[in-house]
Formats: structure tokens, C-alpha cells, sequence
């Protein structure tokens, strides 16, 4: 579970890390061994935290059907898991600590994400050629089967 939170705090804190200069961050890591490949890399976190949270989904399924399911403590721990993976998953679209300051998400997952040096704004696909040059289109959510393109502009 540790796994999943770092992979989604590292796709969300991207935007903030990049135009402050921290470089402590795993998109940054599979930037240097990819070439610069900013999309590539967002797939690869966004891979990670997607096969964690599939494993985990599965594993709670085994263990809710099996004998281990007659354990009521076993419910209330998994029930408490899967809720504080959401909650970081929603925190992490809602907070302008990684959004900028007045961030409000529109709700979308499946999105073109542009990328400022103030903001991060979640568009719709179709809007997507309407960007300039200083709005960058950037990181995918970790949102299973979901992406957007990537590039980033000072």
C-alpha cells in the first residue's frame, strides 16, 4: 500500500516539484533513464501504482472470501485500507498544494492535464488542441486505462 501512495504522490506532486526545482521524485528518476521522455515516464509511475493497486484489490478479495472473512477486526482493517487509498488518491486531485493556490478540481479523471508553473488544470481530451504554448499538457492521474499527454513549459 506504502507502494501506491509514493507512486501517486509522485505523479500529483510532479507539477509543484518541477518549477521549484526539487528533482526527489520518481517521474524525475524514470525521465533520467528514459531520455526525457515526460509521457513515458507518467506511464511507467502510473503503471506501478496501477498493478499495486490490482494486486491489492485482488488480495482483499481472497481474503474476504476466504476463512479469514470470519475475522470482523480482518473487515475493519481491509474496509479502512481501501478507504485511505482512495482518500489519498481524491486528496491528491482536490489539494493545491500540488494543484496551485485556488485549485478547484472539476471532477474529471480521464483528462488532458496542462501543467503551469501556478496551476494544474484538468481538461477535457477535446479541449486539449486548444492549449498555448505556456499551458503544458502533462501527467495522467492514476486512473486505471486512463491517460494524457505529456510535456512540460516553463
Amino acid at each position: 500500500m506504502g507502494r501506491h501512495w509514493i507512486g501517486v504522490n509522485d505523479i500529483f506532486s510532479y507539477r509543484k516539484e518541477l518549477y521549484s526545482g526539487d528533482t526527489m521524485n520518481e517521474i524525475q528518476l524514470a525521465l533520467a533513464e528514459n531520455g526525457g521522455d515526460l509521457q513515458a515516464a507518467v506511464d511507467r509511475v502510473a503503471a506501478t501504482v496501477h498493478r499495486v493497486e490490482a494486486d491489492f484489490d485482488h488480495l482483499t478479495a481472497q481474503l474476504r472470501a476466504g476463512p479469514a472473512a470470519l475475522d470482523s477486526d480482518l473487515g475493519v482493517y481491509l474496509d479502512a485500507l481501501e478507504a485511505m487509498i482512495a482518500g489519498n488518491l481524491e486528496w491528491s486531485y482536490l489539494t493545491p498544494r500540488y494543484n496551485g493556490r485556488g485549485h478547484t478540481w472539476n471532477g474529471l479523471t480521464d483528462a488532458t492535464v496542462l501543467l503551469t508553473p501556478h496551476h494544474t488544470l484538468y481538461l477535457p481530451h477535446e479541449h486539449a488542441s486548444a492549449r498555448t504554448p505556456r499551458d503544458a499538457p502533462a501527467h495522467a492521474g492514476p486512473q486505471r486505462g486512463q491517460g494524457a499527454s505529456c510535456e512540460a513549459y516553463p
